[in-house]
């Protein structure tokens, strides 16, 4: 099917970016020339439309609609960009790094249910994968940092 490994490397810079961003005040960020203003836009652009998208999909299933492959493979997008966020963060803070057991074992489960040739009941997958992307969630929100870095990347873009 498709693995949370195709999106890793992208999820991964997002991820490392929003750390440094979440230090950054707006004021700040202004200064900076046109061209890394825009990669700043971008990136947050992009980490905005996947948690826009699995907020959407997690409204979708609470209301009883069945999820879809493409409701899978977003999520999946979604717990691999969060890992990336998580992994930035336990290599700079305590608390995070406290959780990293946990998050290995959530993110096994994510990586068992994206990388999986055939989805045979993607409703189920969809929220085994919601469920492990929440527990990496609460995990990175257990610092300041972390909780700076959720709000970084949850602010759309205001260049």
């Amino acid at each position: 099917m498709f693995s949370t490994f195709s999106v890793r490397p992208r999820a991964c810079a997002a991820g490392a970016f929003l750390l440094a961003l979440a230090a950054c005040t707006p004021a700040e960020i202004q200064k900076f020339d046109a061209g890394t203003r825009k990669v700043i836009d971008d990136t947050r652009a992009w980490v905005v439309a996947f948690k826009q998208g699995a907020d959407d999909i997690a409204r979708k299933l609470a209301a009883g609609y069945v999820a879809t492959v493409e409701d899978l493979r977003m999520e999946c997008g979604n717990a691999a960009t969060l890992n990336a966020v998580f992994q930035g963060l336990a290599a700079v803070s305590s608390t995070v790094a406290k959780a990293e057991d946990a998050e290995r074992e959530a993110m096994s489960v994510v990586d068992a249910a994206c990388s999986a040739p055939e989805v045979t009941d993607a409703a189920t997958a969809t929220a085994t994968v919601i469920a492990g992307a929440n527990a990496v969630k609460q995990a990175i929100r257990a610092s300041p940092e972390g909780a700076s870095a959720l709000a970084a990347a949850s602010a759309p873009p205001k260049s």
